[in-house]
């Protein structure tokens, strides 16, 4: 059995650091080229969403539009993690995790209902698209459930 010296380990832990530091700085991009794209295509969403009749789609694209407005902001919180106790730590590194499974879930269920449209809307279709998507989100936010269950240490939290 091979042991790992403490360079070796100190080097690994550099590495984790760094690709930390990394995911950081991508969740901040991706969080000023949301509100980019909001601003540029506000006056659209104003004139093609906003004035539409509220319907099921419409009220899904609400939701997977501004959902991450929250999210976005808080899994940034979460990656800074200084100054947050280790309880707000884990409520809010649980709720980031389970808002952007829901809001994946809502993305896909868009794309769902526009593949059923696009097949003409068959009640066979429909079936067929509505068991894969419930299989498939089932299994997934189960696994959320349990990987958040299975969390003992979140080292962000500790400001390391």
């Amino acid at each position: 059995m091979e042991t790992t010296r403490p360079p070796q380990i100190i080097q690994e832990l550099v590495t984790g650091l760094e690709g930390g530091k990394k995911v950081q700085n991508l969740t901040l991009a991706s969080m000023v080229i949301m509100i980019l794209d909001w601003l540029l295509t506000f006056e659209m969403e104003v004139i093609f969403i906003w004035k539409a009749k509220w319907s099921l789609t419409k009220w899904l694209y609400v939701l997977s539009r501004f959902m991450p407005f929250v999210d976005v902001p808080l899994a940034v919180v979460f990656g800074l993690g200084k100054g947050l106790t280790v309880d707000r730590c884990r409520a809010v590194y649980t709720y980031v995790n389970w808002m952007f499974g829901i809001g994946q879930a809502i993305a896909d269920l868009i794309f769902t209902l526009r593949t059923w449209v696009t097949w003409g809307k068959t009640r066979r279709m429909g079936l067929c698209l509505s068991v894969c998507y419930i299989a498939t989100w089932v299994v997934i936010l189960t696994a959320v459930g349990l990987n958040l269950r299975s969390i003992m240490s979140l080292h962000q939290c500790l400001g390391s």
